[in-house]
């Protein structure tokens, strides 16, 4: 059932142009953060404040709520 794929075994995602919005104050550095935490938070997530072992800057992490 796709419903239950296991995130490790996806191999893709989906950004929507709405996700623009609360991302549309970061800056060029910034942005480029939030897309290497995109792929990594893709890859492994530990469901904490680190993705895959690194920690995630605030301003990078509220792009995510």
């Amino acid at each position: 059932m796709k419903g239950n794929m296991d995130v490790s075994t996806r191999q893709s995602f989906v950004i929507y142009k709405s996700f623009y919005e609360p991302i549309r104050h970061l800056n060029d550095v910034e942005l480029g953060k939030l897309f290497r935490v995109i792929f990594e938070y893709n890859i492994a997530n530990d469901n904490g404040g680190n993705v895959n072992g690194f920690d995630v800057a605030p301003e990078i992490k509220r792009a995510f709520a």
